[in-house]
């Protein structure tokens, strides 16, 4: 990419046609760089990009970058914008919406050792559920599970080693994640659902497994409606030409 002589076009430039990674990967290629640099870039991009729908993608870049250089308020204000502007498509634009709602609660953390991010987590779900396991952020979860035998009981336990935040009771803003251990044929099985209220988010799905490993990667990834079917993935972001 860097000895791309184009590279400004084919990458930077947010819905170009000669564009080769989408918006969400920009941000994974200038990650570790100047931010100096890229911040300069994307706030003459705000000033000069004539398409009114495409300026709030430069304003989440500079708003990730101010947050690299600790300047928190200032890329609040800049997520705030975008939360806020009345033609930002809810169906079309989900995935921005969502990595607008997770930079929102990465700064108020940062910013108010008592920020409660309960509420937020929940909203970020909500939106786009497959992106909170590699957030870094922690999930309220409500965890019922019929967990009986030693290793049924020492897979809940390993379970909660994840970055998830347990609560004792389902009320309130919580993700409720219920575990049904079970066996077919002497081969253990795990059916996996989660709800937030009344609302059934991810349908029971069963799978069996092998090792301990195998059955604490697929219940994690699963309370978040990834990694399983398409069945099971209800949040899907649709393809909308610009």
């Amino acid at each position: 990419f860097a000895a791309n002589p184009e590279r400004d076009r084919l990458i930077y430039k947010v819905f170009s046609t000669e564009r080769t990674v989408s918006y969400d990967e920009v941000w994974l290629l200038i990650d570790g760089l100047s931010v100096t640099f890229f911040l300069e870039k994307f706030e003459k991009e705000i000033s000069a990009e004539k398409r009114f729908n495409v300026r709030r993608y430069f304003r989440y870049y500079v708003a990730r970058l101010c947050m690299k250089k600790g300047e928190y308020e200032a890329a609040k204000s800049q997520l705030l914008s975008i939360q806020q502007e009345m033609l930002i498509d809810a169906e079309y634009e989900k995935l921005l919406l969502a990595r607008t709602k997770e930079s929102l609660i990465r700064c108020e953390l940062a910013m108010n050792d008592e920020y409660n991010s309960d509420q937020e987590m929940i909203e970020l779900y909500l939106l786009y559920p497959q992106l909170i396991p590699h957030s870094g952020l922690s999930m309220p979860v409500y965890l019922q599970s019929n967990a009986r035998s030693k290793e049924e009981q020492e897979l809940i336990e390993k379970l909660k080693s994840y970055q998830l935040s347990f609560k004792n009771s389902g009320s309130g803003p919580v993700l409720k994640v219920n575990i049904v251990f079970g066996k077919k044929e002497k081969i253990p099985t795990i059916t996996l659902s989660a709800s937030i209220g009344d609302q059934v988010l991810v349908s029971p799905f069963e799978f069996s497994y092998q090792n301990a490993n195998e059955a604490i990667r697929i219940m994690a990834y699963g309370m978040f409606n990834a990694g399983q079917d398409d069945k099971n993935l209800n949040t899907k972001t649709p393809q909308k030409k610009r």
